[in-house]
């Protein structure tokens, strides 16, 4: 595998998470979504099939080892907005004959913005770790860069 195979995989793998971010803003604002198109669980994201996947030949890296945890925190504030905007017992049995979406109160809109705000907080962090995995990869000499292809490899 070249480095630049790597480096495009990073960067379709930031990509991702950006497109993910960008889905929870529009949710919490508001817009209209499949609330399915937002991955809640930090394995079934794209960012996060990357990272368990192909990312794994890079988890001797510390800038690698590093984005897990904000990963996982952005998925658990994640849980909590989707929570607050889909839980099943804000829909009355009338809406559910009716087949009427539930609209979220004022204050769980506003917790869901706060939460927002963590969230997008956390992905800057996560975003910091991943242009640092980029720069450590790309900063490695050719002796350090064929010992970490030979280990995905083998």
């Amino acid at each position: 595998m070249e480095r630049s195979d790597i480096i495009y995989q990073i960067h379709t793998a930031k990509r991702a998470h950006i497109s993910w971010l960008s889905h929870a803003q529009a949710l919490v604002s508001g817009l209209p979504l499949e609330k399915e198109s937002i991955p809640i669980f930090a394995t079934d994201c794209q960012f996060g099939q990357w990272y368990y996947r192909e990312g794994q030949m890079l988890s001797s890296i510390d800038e690698f080892k590093a984005i897990e945890q904000p990963h996982k925190d952005l998925h658990q504030v994640y849980m909590k907005i989707f929570k607050l905007l889909f839980t099943e017992h804000k829909i009355s049995l009338l809406q559910k004959i009716l087949g009427l979406a539930s609209k979220a109160k004022q204050s769980d809109i506003a917790m869901a913005n706060r939460l927002l705000s963590q969230l997008e907080h956390i992905s800057e962090n996560m975003l910091k770790h991943l242009e640092a995995l980029e720069t450590t990869i790309n900063n490695m000499n050719e002796n350090q860069w064929q010992q970490l292809a030979q280990k995905a490899t083998s």
